[in-house]
């Protein structure tokens, strides 16, 4: 964080992926976190999980470093399921040139509806914007690590974000507008399926910016200041200035920023089991356990490490159209609704469960291939001659284009020649006599069809 971080002068290069663990992992474990400051110089290395700053210090800029241009990427030695945290401010209309004048979602500010440019309404979507700005630029940065495809408006795994609150940037003397702004910037960020949204503060700016509000108990805090891992170690132990648990402790060791996962976090547990679904099917119902009762205001998220995973809270939809989906949880309430999950790919997926507060659980789901929908034959243009054999090989996939093993039979028509075996994955025909034919695969009653050309053999003089 600004002026915590130690910036060292020697470069190193930094491999792609470093071998950080996921946070359920590194529970009661040091890992690190770096950001601009750190561009372009060494990094720390062995840690147990890595948090990236998005930012160049400020909102609407990007951290030059963050992705794969200016040097080694900072994503790229946190690895791709990185923590991230995004600076924050909220400057007022007349200090920003970002002012949401005008805009009609997700509030309305400074419009007929609802005039005046230093409403309520105007900071919460000036927050909500800077948030997505931070967003697109950790987007930005997977794919240019070729971690998510061109195009891509979702990053690939569903993150722990962290909003950066600090005296050093600008806010307005009206505590409750800032309020406004930095409520926008967690909302934004659980709208797009961010695995949970913390804070980083020290008290004393807390207090000055929010008015040491706790309207976000139900998130977590991530406090600086401790002196040594042993201190860090015991502040897991205090409420954290959002008024919710301590998850992460930062102390200076060794030139960075050191930070210790509070192991004192209730956890959440799937108490349905793992299972096999076929592809495009419904599973059925998922359940979450709480290892405290929820607060108020509590929400889990699920989501899935499969781009192509949906969810929803009946078995008939509607689904998310992204692989997360929010459950709300009551308060006082120790599980989650039942909830459902569909995926079109052959694999096993991760679902992974997150909430403010608690450490996250992950369980592996099994999707097979669905029915035999497609059957090809390679080559699909045979040439032979008499007495002359060629191997042919089928191959099955099912709607989504998964393989599906097949064992099909083997035809041809006229019968210009034999198959050995008659029936599997791969066969051999021999040619018998010429002519023009087709050659069918069959299995489960999908057909594939290759032309057949059989020639004489040479004469030789």
């Amino acid at each position: 964080m600004r002026g915590l971080g130690l910036v060292v002068l020697a470069v190193v290069a930094i491999v792609a992926g470093a071998a950080f663990v996921s946070g359920a992992e590194a529970a009661g474990s040091v890992g690190y976190d770096v950001s601009y400051p750190q561009c372009n110089a060494a990094l720390p290395t062995g840690g147990a999980f890595g948090i990236v700053g998005v930012n160049d210090g400020l909102p609407y800029s990007a951290n030059p470093c963050l992705g794969a241009g200016d040097g080694a990427s900072e994503l790229g030695w946190a690895g791709m399921s990185a923590g991230l945290y995004a600076n924050t401010a909220d400057p007022g209309s007349a200090l920003s040139s970002h002012w949401p004048n005008g805009q009609t979602a997700p509030k309305q500010c400074n419009t007929t509806v609802n005039p005046g440019s230093n409403t309520p309404e105007c900071h919460y979507d000036y927050g909500w914007n800077a948030a997505a700005n931070s967003y697109a630029d950790a987007v930005s940065a997977y794919v240019s690590l070729g971690w998510a495809p061109a195009g891509a408006t979702r990053t690939p795994v569903a993150n722990q974000w962290w909003l950066d609150v600090e005296s050093a940037n600008s806010w307005t003397s009206t505590q409750s507008l800032n309020v406004q702004a930095l409520q926008g910037e967690a909302d934004y960020l659980t709208s797009v399926g961010a695995a949970g949204v913390g804070f980083y503060a020290n008290a004393s700016d807390w207090q000055s910016i929010t008015g040491s509000t706790t309207v976000f108990s139900a998130y977590p805090s991530w406090v600086p200041g401790a002196s040594s891992l042993a201190n860090a170690e015991s502040r897991c132990t205090t409420v954290g200035f959002t008024g919710g648990p301590v998850a992460l402790a930062q102390f200076v060791s060794g030139g960075f920023d050191n930070d210790y996962q509070c192991a004192t976090q209730p956890a959440l547990q799937f108490s349905s089991s793992p299972q096999t679904v076929q592809a495009g099917s419904t599973s059925g119902p998922i359940t979450l356990q709480l290892g405290q009762p929820a607060g108020s205001g509590l929400s889990v998220t699920v989501s899935s490490s499969a781009s192509t995973g949906r969810f929803a809270t009946s078995p008939d939809g509607p689904w998310t159209t992204i692989p997360t989906i929010n459950l709300p949880v009551p308060a006082g309430a120790t599980a989650t609704e039942n909830f459902y999950y569909q995926d079109t790919k052959a694999a096993t997926p991760s679902l992974t469960a997150t909430a403010p507060g608690y450490s996250s659980t992950t369980q592996t789901e099994t999707i097979g291939a669905a029915a035999l929908a497609k059957l090809t034959i390679s080559p699909t243009n045979i040439q032979t001659r008499i007495g002359s054999s060629v191997g042919l090989q089928a191959a099955g996939a099912d709607a989504y284009g998964n393989p599906v093993a097949v064992n099909p039979s083997w035809s041809v028509t006229p019968s210009l020649g034999t198959f050995s075996p008659t029936s599997g994955g791969h066969t051999t025909f021999t040619a018998i006599t010429a002519g023009t034919g087709t050659v069918t695969a069959t299995a489960n009653s999908q057909t594939a069809t290759a032309t057949l050309t059989v020639t004489r053999k040479h004469r030789s003089n």
